[in-house]
């Protein structure tokens, strides 16, 4: 039967003592000349509540040397070229943590080993850090939030940036969160600790609110604290997909009447967040979605690539004259006016270029977004440099670009990538 471990109050580090000491202290989970592996939910440096604390996550550490750990790794692979060194930097966390004595992996570099799964849910093999196997301990510290892929970014959501980049995009490929089960089957983390002092809600990563909780939960079993944050955040974990699969396949506890409860009572916190979209339609006036037949893939990274751009860029694009973006495999011929830009976004749209005919095309642009799925900080980048000059603004969303990818060498994909940009 799962625990899980509950403190409200607004001083954070009391909140995690607190935790930990309901589960029977510290102690109970890192043993002297322990090799100890952290993985911090710290996708990109946007901070709290896309970010765990740094409190938080320098707490743990602490707490790790206090019982004689032998090493403590650190250790993420930020997704699509973004160095992990540099989402340190920018968050101020590389010092800091040093400081404390943690070894900062750069995870992206590190040697990764193959590791077959046995009655596999999506990956037959995985590869799995090889710091991560050779750890006695495994802590994850996750911010909670809602997000547009896989619906909630919790305990389970952590381990997509300890997946290689290629599996990463096998991941997004399938629409769906679940074949991280097969990770956490192999490898679940002896404590998990989410940091809910506040919630992510609506547009997540790039674009939501963050809903004061004043919370901290703690478990040795991260579905059923995921369960219990879904109920938190104002939902039935069994209507959430990757939980009816961990349900289906018989993955522990993370039906809410098994879960036992030390501390906070959880009626008392609950709140009705905003899930996020993965649609794109009736984002702005200044954006056509042409759609056919998209998968959910395609779906879930146009919106991040929205998201991200429409929180700086509406005003902009919409005095520009918008754009028009083609998603989807377009199979009978299609004539349309487009906006002063048009996308042809991911490779099943790049392929229907010769059917789709344009009615305006003195002085249009058709850009191309390639990729199955097509989530490339690189094509956005080409985006904004192709741009600015129209939209000043994107010269600002290019150095965010150029930041978070600092020291990271981009690996172009195996398949030739045609040029971005084209007149009509």
């Amino acid at each position: 039967m799962g625990c899980v471990a509950i403190s409200y109050g607004l001083n954070l580090i009391q909140n995690i003592e607190e935790c930990i000491s309901k589960l029977g202290g510290i102690s109970q989970f890192i043993p002297e000349n322990s090799i100890v592996f952290i993985k911090p939910d710290l996708t990109l440096p946007l901070g709290p509540p896309v970010t765990v604390q740094p409190q938080a996550l320098g707490h743990i550490v602490k707490l790790c040397r206090d019982m004689g750990a032998k090493e403590i790794y650190i250790g993420f692979n930020p997704f699509d070229g973004i160095s992990s060194k540099q989402v340190l930097k920018l968050l101020g966390l590389n010092f800091y943590l040093e400081k404390l004595g943690a070894s900062i992996l750069t995870l992206e570099d590190e040697p990764y080993s193959s590791i077959q799964i046995e009655n596999h849910i999506f990956f037959k093999e995985l590869f799995v850090p090889e710091k991560l196997i050779r750890s006695d301990v495994f802590i994850s510290i996750v911010a909670p939030r809602t997000d547009v892929f896989g619906e909630f970014a919790l305990g389970l959501k952590n381990y997509f940036d300890l997946l290689l980049d290629t599996q990463k995009q096998e991941l997004f490929k399938s629409g769906s969160l679940n074949g991280l089960l097969d990770f956490y089957k192999k490898y679940p983390p002896q404590l998990t600790i989410w940091d809910a002092m506040t919630i992510g809600e609506g547009q997540g990563p790039f674009n939501q609110k963050a809903v004061p909780y004043n919370l901290i939960l703690a478990s040795a079993d991260l579905l059923a604290g995921d369960s219990i944050l879904i109920k938190l955040m104002g939902y039935d974990p069994l209507q959430v997909e990757f939980m009816r699969s961990a349900n289906t396949n018989q993955i522990e506890t993370n039906n809410l009447e098994d879960i036992t409860i030390v501390g906070e009572n959880v009626a008392n916190h609950c709140k009705n967040l905003k899930k996020a979209t993965s649609s794109s339609r009736n984002i702005s006036s200044s954006l056509d979605l042409i759609e056919e037949r998209p998968c959910l893939s395609c779906q879930i990274c146009l919106r991040y690539t929205l998201d991200f751009l429409y929180r700086f860029l509406e005003k902009d694009f919409k005095e520009f004259g918008g754009i028009s973006i083609f998603l989807g495999k377009f199979l009978n011929k299609l004539t349309y006016t487009i906006k002063n830009i048009g996308i042809l976004f991911g490779d099943c749209a790049i392929s229907s270029n010769l059917q789709i005919q344009f009615a305006n095309p003195k002085k249009k642009t058709l850009f191309k977004f390639p990729g199955c799925p097509p989530l490339n900080l690189r094509s956005l980048e080409k985006f904004c440099l192709d741009f600015k000059e129209n939209l000043p603004f994107l010269e600002f969303i290019e150095e965010f670009i150029r930041r978070w990818t600092l020291g990271r060498v981009y690996k172009q994909s195996m398949r030739n990538r045609s040029s971005n940009m084209e007149n009509l």
